[in-house]
């Protein structure tokens, strides 16, 4: 599976999100960082046709996302608390994405099961989401997304409210997910450590634009280059 991106481009108010190209390949688990306001989410809106962009296209595999649904059948992503239905226990709630999904009850048990140490709390309480910190807020959104085995995995910001062992967990996570499943992988963080330990590129995003794309060959050299831009 493979992302590429034409010209995109939407303005809000003085901001202009402009990305002239942006091309993928097969299985490439890739970061995107960038200052607050520089446009990630938007980017990542985008993609998933959340929001219309006022120039340029995006393809998916190699059609353009705003002429066929069959891309959603591979995506998987968690953006925000927003895509959770927060008056669903857990259980509930993976439940109805497996339903969405066509995965059978027992097959969707084994799934939960190895995100067991993960989640770290009872999936089968009668405790709504709603109840839940945001921390295992993200949890609940992570593991729905990965438990549809999506051929394209888009997160927003998943290491944040995590504490430090979920943190490392989950980098553990993405990888064996990447390595089994051969999937493409597109993040966005502020966490500069995990992104150069986990991806093989990754994107600096300034003003709505990418300014450098960053082959993560060396993870020190890496991390140390990031680390200036956002000393300085």
């Amino acid at each position: 599976m493979r992302l590429d991106i034409y010209n995109l481009g939407k303005r809000y108010n003085d901001f202009f999100l402009n990305i002239k190209d942006f091309h993928t390949e097969d299985s490439e688990i890739i970061g995107i960082v960038g200052n607050n306001g520089a446009g990630k989410t938007t980017f990542l809106k985008l993609v998933l046709d959340l929001i219309l962009p006022e120039t340029g296209e995006v393809y998916s595999n190699g059609v353009r996302i705003t002429l066929s649904e069959h891309w959603k059948e591979y995506t998987g992503s968690f953006l925000d608390e927003d895509f959770l239905i927060q008056f669903l226990t857990p259980i509930e709630f993976f439940r109805f994405i497996g339903g969405i999904y066509n995965i059978p009850d027992d097959l969707l048990k084994t799934r939960l099961i190895s995100f067991s140490n993960f989640l770290n709390f009872d999936i089968d309480k009668k405790k709504y989401i709603r109840e839940y910190s945001t921390g295992n807020k993200y949890k609940i959104g992570i593991v729905s997304t990965l438990i549809t085995n999506p051929k394209v995995v888009i997160f927003d910001e998943p290491f944040n409210y995590l504490d430090p062992k979920s943190q490392n967990q989950l980098v553990e996570i993405f990888k064996n997910y990447n390595s089994f499943e051969k999937a493409l992988i597109l993040l966005s963080s502020h966490d500069l450590s995990h992104l150069t330990e986990l991806c093989s590129r990754i994107i600096l995003i300034e003003n709505g634009v990418f300014i450098k794309d960053i082959e993560n060959l060396n993870q020190a050299n890496t991390y140390e280059e990031l680390k200036e831009y956002f000393t300085i």
